[in-house]
């Protein structure tokens, strides 16, 4: 078992927004526009999960964690998708200027026009240099007065001449429906259930936003309240009390930002910081208020972020405090591979490799570095003098030699088992590490349950971790 900061992660996971603001994209709308199809979407294709684009996966490439996307965690291949509420064209300037682009880090090697069905189009491939890496990207953008759509394919230099051309494929097939409706709840693994009567307006990949009337003007949104909400795109600093601060201060669209005094929060099971703050617009000078909640899961966070009118305090700040409070994280049920168990797990976790040669199952959150393995073993296949107290101490032995601290043995039952649970810390592949152990009673089997994450999030971990421990129930 081993935990790193920037295990199974993309490069384009860490900075996917920023990359699109330093194009300069104002991400402003505009109406009225002839009626356009886009691609057809082939039947071996399958729609990029919180987007309205069909692409078809590469082989070996699983969904990722972290961005709209696929990801091949072995070369840190990737295709991905974002979506704007803007214009094509206002998309397609970022990319106009060679110069421009090498200032901010990119090389374009190659631009050429390919349109969606009949939305325009461009094909772009662009070099890179990422956290030290060397990268080339292919980048399809396209989309109509309204909306606007980048494909990505990222591979890096070192791989190009092996998967450079395979993930042009897989950006290639893309098929875009943007008049189709998403339900948040299931598309982004999260939801609010009350919007404050606030209305939807159509977002960024993965960020749900809302105004007074749903719409994108020309221009801008100023005077309307703005409420946003959406999870991290990069790992948590190890301050998170500081990090709330300066993530309100940064504020986009705000000037002279003052925030408040943080205030412990704890929603949806995750304890975060409440924090209101005062600002200028930056386009109207208007005085304006920041109500910022910031949730945290390990080292992954959701940041929840309302906006308006000074003079309109009194009315929209407790639709905010409302609407966060409503924030739901969603749930699926994941099996075992031998089909003797199941626990729920956060949407934002996927399936892993790697973790244990003889684990049952094997699940994580790469960008949180939490993980989960369960393996069980059949009563009858133990000693006969093997009681459960045996088992759970001889399996949590097995993984805490040399802890360099341990927490005390508690007995809580899990859906009616017996368990035996323990919180250790560890040194793992020269990070500092804690484990939950615990060892349940089934009726015919006895199961590990293992849960970790870097210390310096344990805080934020645990209280995850023992939400999904008393989700675990038996198959057979």
């Amino acid at each position: 078992m081993n935990s790193k900061r920037f295990e199974g992660r993309s490069w384009l996971a860490q900075g996917v927004f920023a990359w699109a603001l330093a194009l300069g994209l104002g991400l402003s709308g505009c109406g009225g526009e002839p009626a356009r199809v886009g691609a057809q979407v082939r039947p071996d294709a399958e729609r990029v999960p919180g987007t309205l684009v069909h692409i078809v996966r590469p082989k070996g490439f699983s969904l990722a964690a972290d961005f709209a996307g696929f990801l091949d965690v072995n070369t840190n291949c990737s295709v991905a998708v974002m979506e704007f509420p803007g214009p094509f064209d206002e998309l397609a300037e970022g990319f106009a200027d060679r110069a421009a682009l090498k200032v901010k880090g990119m090389v374009m090697t190659d631009r050429v026009p390919r349109d969606q069905g009949t939305y325009p189009g461009l094909l772009c491939q662009v070099d890179q240099k990422s956290m030290g890496t060397e990268i080339r990207k292919w980048v399809w953008l396209f989309g109509s007065e309204e909306k606007s759509v980048m494909v990505l394919g990222v591979c890096p230099k070192a791989l190009v001449d092996t998967h450079f051309d395979r993930l042009g494929d897989a950006v290639l097939s893309a098929a875009w429906e943007p008049d189709l409706i998403l339900d948040p709840a299931t598309e982004f693994g999260f939801h609010l259930e009350d919007t404050g009567g606030l209305v939807a307006m159509g977002g960024i990949t993965k960020m749900l936003s809302y105004n007074s009337d749903g719409k994108v003007d020309q221009g801008g949104d100023e005077g309307k309240p703005l409420f946003i909400a959406a999870p991290s795109m990069q790992s948590t600093p190890n301050t998170p009390e500081k990090y709330s601060k300066r993530r309100l201060r940064s504020t986009a669209g705000h000037k002279k930002v003052k925030p408040g005094e943080l205030v412990e929060i704890t929603i949806d099971g995750l304890t975060g910081f409440e924090c209101l703050g005062a600002s200028v617009h930056r386009n109207t000078g208007e005085a304006s208020f920041i109500y910022q909640v910031m949730l945290f899961e390990g080292g992954h966070y959701w940041v929840l972020t309302g906006t308006a009118r000074e003079k309109d305090r009194e009315q929209y700040l407790p639709v905010f405090q409302r609407m966060a409070k409503s924030f739901r994280r969603e749930f699926e049920t994941v099996e075992s591979d031998d089909g003797k168990s199941a626990v729920e797990l956060p949407m934002s976790w996927t399936m892993r490799a790697g973790l244990s040669d003889e684990a049952d199952l094997q699940a994580g959150n790469p960008l949180a570095d939490m993980y989960i393995i369960v393996l069980s073993e059949a009563q009858t296949t133990l000693d006969e003098d093997l009681v459960f107290e045996d088992f759970a101490f001889n399996t949590r032995e097995a993984i805490a030699q040399g802890a360099r601290y341990r927490g005390e043995v508690t007995t809580p039952k899990v859906n009616g088992m017996d368990t035996s649970q323990i919180l250790m810390g560890l040194e793992d592949g020269g990070l500092q590490t804690a484990y939950l152990h615990a060892a349940v009673r089934g009726k015919e089997h006895y199961h590990q349950i293992v849960l970790w994450c870097l210390e310096e999030d344990k805080a934020y971990a645990m209280p995850a971790f023992q939400q999904i421990l008393g989700t675990f129930r038996e198959l057979k």
